[in-house]
C-alpha cells in the first residue's frame, strides 16, 4: 500500500507545465473547483538510525466537487535572506530516499477530509542530524488545463498551485544551538530596518518565537517581531525585525532612531538574548 517517493527526475521536471506558485497557507483555491487545504503546516518528527516513522498529513477538499490530488516529495534549500528553492531532483544529501508515499494520488470527496500517510526508513547507518524534504500536494490534473482542454483548447504554460509542507526529523538527539552574530539597521524606502544576524552551529532546525522590547529617544516603546521564524542547521541567516501593531487592526509604530532593544527570542530548548542600541551609524 505504502510506495516508494519520487526519488529523481530532472530539476526542469519541477516546472515543466509552466509556472509553479507555492503556498505555505496551506489551502489554495484554483478554478475548475480545485480548492484544498492540508494539515498540519508543518510536521516535525524525533528518531534514531534503524528505526521506521509513521506520519500522516490532512488533506481536506473545501470544494463542491470530487478532487484528485497529488502527493510528492521534494528537496529544498533556503538562502541567507530566506529566499526559498526547490528542486524534485536529488540535492547532495537528500534523505527523500528514506522517505515512501502512501500513494502518488487520492481522491476526496466533496467537503470532506482523508488522511494522508507516509514513511521515514531512517537507515541503520544515518548519522545524527537532521532529514529534512518538503511534501508537495497539488491537484492531481490542473484544472485550468482541464477546463480549456474541455473546450478543446491546448494550453502549454497553466499556472500551477502546489502546497508546501516541510517535513523535518531530528535524528539520533539532533538539536539547534543558536548564536547572536550582531545586531543592526539597513535603510529600506520606508525608513529604518532592524536586523539580527544569527548562526546555527546546532544540527537541526530552530524556530524563533517571541519579541523584542524597543524604546525611542520620544520615549514611545513597542515590539518588534521576527517576519519569518526558521533557521536551517549549520547556517548563518538575517532575519528583519517588524515593529508590531499595539492592538489588532492598529496601525504599526515607525522605527525611528536611535532606539534600544532588550528581551529574548525562545528557541524552544534555549534563547537569543538581546541587548543593543541602534543608532544611524548602525545602518548599512
Amino acid at each position: 500500500m505504502v510506495q516508494p517517493s519520487n526519488r529523481g527526475g530532472s530539476a526542469a521536471g519541477a516546472f515543466s507545465l509552466g509556472v509553479t506558485i507555492l503556498f505555505f497557507f496551506q489551502s489554495v483555491s484554483l478554478a475548475g473547483e480545485f480548492n484544498v487545504a492540508a494539515k498540519p503546516a508543518i510536521v516535525t518528527l524525533k528518531s534514531n538510525a534503524g528505526a521506521r516513522l509513521t506520519h500522516s498529513i490532512e488533506l481536506v477538499n473545501q470544494g463542491a466537487e470530487p478532487a484528485e490530488i497529488a502527493v510528492s516529495t521534494a528537496d529544498w534549500q533556503v538562502d541567507h535572506e530566506g529566499e526559498m528553492a526547490f528542486s524534485d531532483a536529488l540535492l547532495p544529501g537528500s534523505c527523500r530516499p528514506w522517505v515512501s508515499l502512501e500513494r502518488a494520488k487520492v481522491k476526496v470527496a466533496p467537503r470532506s477530509s482523508q488522511r494522508y500517510r507516509f514513511q521515514i526508513d531512517v537507515p541503520a547507518d544515518a548519522p545524527a542530524g537532521e532529514c529534512r524534504f518538503m511534501l508537495m500536494v497539488q491537484a492531481a490534473v490542473d484544472p485550468f488545463v482541464a477546463a480549456m482542454e474541455a473546450r478543446g483548447m491546448r494550453v502549454q504554460l497553466p499556472i500551477q498551485g502546489r502546497i508546501g509542507i516541510p517535513v523535518y526529523a531530528a535524528l539520533g538527539g539532533a538539536k539547534p544551538a543558536l548564536e547572536l552574530l550582531r545586531t543592526y539597521a539597513t535603510a529600506t524606502g520606508s525608513g529604518p530596518q532592524i536586523r539580527l544576524e544569527l548562526r546555527n552551529t546546532g544540527t537541526a532546525h530552530a524556530r524563533l518565537t517571541g519579541a523584542l522590547v524597543t524604546t525611542d529617544d520620544a520615549g514611545s516603546s513597542y515590539n518588534l517581531v521576527p517576519t519569518r521564524s526558521t533557521i536551517l542547521a549549520g547556517r548563518t541567516m538575517y532575519f528583519s525585525l517588524t515593529p508590531e501593531a499595539p492592538r489588532a487592526g492598529g496601525e504599526k509604530p515607525k522605527v525611528i532612531l536611535p532606539v534600544r532593544i532588550a528581551g529574548q527570542l525562545d528557541y524552544g530548548i534555549g534563547e537569543i538574548r538581546v541587548n543593543a542600541e541602534i543608532s544611524q551609524n548602525s545602518i548599512r
